[in-house]
């Protein structure tokens, strides 16, 4: 969801310039398409952990998130919308699409070939998710060192660029997570495979300075939240979503992501084998949106 008050300076109404009304009316059109197919797009690539389906929209993501539009020389923003960068949710959209081409490559005789392909397509993804993730946390981190901490509401603006890299950051990790889960060719995944993504974005989940944020990280709980296999790790990932419950009274799926992490500890337990989000959606027999 839009962080009202952490982005507010970021999701502020548009100054029009005022013309004609024609040219009014025309800006407004215009920021309304992009608002609403930036949450289509959000939609559409969060949602592949649940379908276990390639994003509808793929084709398209990289020219609607990082070309101008046409007719506003602006790109959308999907900070102003999820709190997360644009180049996030496109690593997130090809690990889905790549985990999607895995399954259907698992249904008939995998060639070498196959197999190759995937595991450089997986490659790239983890190699640039890590370059993009290594100047954002030294972008954080340096703002981080010059505050003290997260930068004073009296700075809206830097406040609000701090909770987007925070945010990133965490989505980020997350995908790293994901992208190993949902390409991984055994269904047994190791917790030696997440840990250092799982600390991460527990680091980072410690950065948040209002606890409202928790509200729209319902995807990364449950994507990171199931693979963490300690007493410690889970009470952490507890803890933050019944926050997040609170917080949120009924709007959302804050709820629905503390049942998925209950569920996924409870499978683990029983199998001795971490259980990924969309294996624990599959199991609750539901298909909900985690936003």
């Amino acid at each position: 969801m839009i962080y009202e008050q952490t982005l507010q300076q970021k999701c502020s109404p548009v100054k029009f310039q005022e013309r004609t009304p024609g040219t009014r009316s025309s800006s407004v059109e215009s920021n309304a398409l992009r608002f609403f197919t930036g949450c289509i797009i959000w939609f559409d690539i969060l949602s592949c952990v649940s379908t276990n389906a390639p994003p509808n929209l793929a084709a398209h993501h990289r020219q609607l998130l990082l070309g101008p539009a046409s007719d506003t020389g602006r790109s959308i923003g999907l900070h102003t919308i999820c709190g997360a960068q644009n180049w996030v949710l496109l690593l997130i959209s090809e690990s889905a699409a790549l985990a999607y081409q895995n399954q259907r490559t698992s249904w008939r005789r995998v060639v070498d070939s196959d197999t190759q392909s995937s595991e450089a397509a997986a490659k790239s993804i983890e190699i640039r998710l890590r370059s993009h993730h290594h100047q954002l946390r030294e972008e954080l981190s340096a703002l981080r060192r010059r505050h003290n901490g997260p930068p004073p509401h009296s700075l809206p603006e830097t406040y609000a660029h701090h909770t987007v890299l925070v945010v990133t950051s965490i989505f980020a990790s997350a995908a790293a997570i994901y992208l190993q889960t949902a390409t991984a060719r055994s269904s047994d995944t190791s917790s030696d495979l997440v840990k250092l993504p799982l600390q991460e974005i527990i680091d980072t989940m410690k950065m948040i300075p209002d606890y409202r944020v928790f509200r729209g990280l319902v995807w990364p709980l449950c994507v990171a939240g199931c693979m963490a296999s300690t007493a410690e790790d889970q009470e952490f990932f507890r803890d933050k979503s019944k926050g997040a419950v609170g917080d949120a009274k009924s709007f959302g799926n804050s709820a629905k992501a503390l049942e998925i992490l209950e569920k996924s500890w409870e499978l683990e337990r029983k199998r001795g084998t971490l259980v990924d989000c969309s294996a624990v959606l599959k199991e609750l027999g539901t298909c909900v949106l985690l936003v």
